[in-house]
């Protein structure tokens, strides 16, 4: 994207604005997992919401491990808090419902460690439910080099639902829709006011 997608704007709130907003009365306590370097910018980015508890925000425990690494430092920041359940999204995905997540809980196998969506050919660890506990596997895999969420299904039992399933809650896939290029974030734009719109 060349800038910090948390910071891009729709409809005159920063994406993470809008997730935090979202996200605030279905899911706590957020989390916010970021680079060491990201922190004081992620803090800025955040207004202080007069119904909202504010989030906090923390740095990976670790440096340059990616993705992987900030979900193994936000489930083990939860874990020592004693709760069990982590819904994870992420900061480029300015429409997540809350009520996915809520959905995926109840359907998350007792002896399964995630619940994560799937089209058939790529899994969405990153808009997934996580039992907290499963943090200590995936620090292990961490330390053996392993680096990609997408790979996490093949070490970890995992419950997966498919993205047409997801529709029950999520009609519009709105959950899933991201921002990864400046294209990507046009055309979300774009959706947005012709949803708009249509109010």
């Amino acid at each position: 994207m060349g800038t910090d997608k948390a910071a891009l704007l729709l409809d005159g709130q920063t994406f993470l604005e809008r997730i935090v907003e979202r996200l605030a009365g279905s899911v706590r306590p957020l989390v916010i997992v970021g680079r060491a370097e990201q922190v004081v910018a992620l803090e800025k980015l955040l207004p202080n919401f007069p119904a909202i508890p504010r989030p906090e925000i923390i740095a990976d425990r670790y440096a340059d491990r990616g993705p992987l690494e900030a979900l193994a430092t936000g489930l083990e920041t939860l874990a020592a808090r004693g709760l069990q359940l982590a819904a994870v999204t992420t900061c480029d995905a300015p429409n997540v419902d809350p009520r996915l997540f809520l959905w995926l809980a109840d359907r998350l196998g007792s002896q399964q460690q995630v619940i994560m969506p799937t089209d058939g050919k790529h899994w969405y660890g990153l808009t997934a439910v996580y039992r907290t506990a499963c943090a200590v596997r995936i620090r292990e895999l961490l330390e053996q080099g392993l680096r990609r969420i997408v790979d996490l299904p093949r070490h970890l039992p995992t419950t997966s639902v498919t993205l047409e399933e997801c529709r029950v809650v999520d009609p519009q896939l709105q959950s899933f829709r991201n921002a990864n290029t400046p294209e990507e974030y046009e055309a979300l734009q774009s959706e947005f006011e012709q949803r708009k719109g249509r109010r």
